[in-house]
């Protein structure tokens, strides 16, 4: 895993990920933010409703789709996310994805 801060190499780990001509990061690839926290790149399978808290999420692999449960994960804090949007899928207790 990489260990790394927002805006550190292209990332945006607390809103929507953009797709930039030869700066994808491929969907699964795992960091660790300024927080300690495992961030996990993930596409939404659906819309993806906003919470303070962060809207916990499940994450499905090899395809690494997100979709609203309970996953251990969650979406950013206060952001909507619509169907096919990429994000950072946070952990949502530090340390071990639950």
């Amino acid at each position: 895993m990489t260990a790394l801060a927002t805006t550190t190499v292209g990332t945006m780990i607390d809103g929507i990920q953009a797709n930039e001509g030869g700066k994808e990061f491929a969907l699964g690839n795992t960091v660790i933010g300024g927080d300690g926290r495992k961030y996990v790149l993930v596409e939404a399978s659906g819309a993806i409703a906003s919470l303070a808290a962060g809207r916990e999420v499940i994450i499905t692999e090899p395809a690494y789709t997100a979709a609203t449960g309970l996953g251990g994960f969650r979406a950013p804090l206060n952001l909507a996310v619509a169907d096919g949007e990429r994000f950072w899928a946070f952990e949502k207790n530090l340390g071990n994805g639950t």
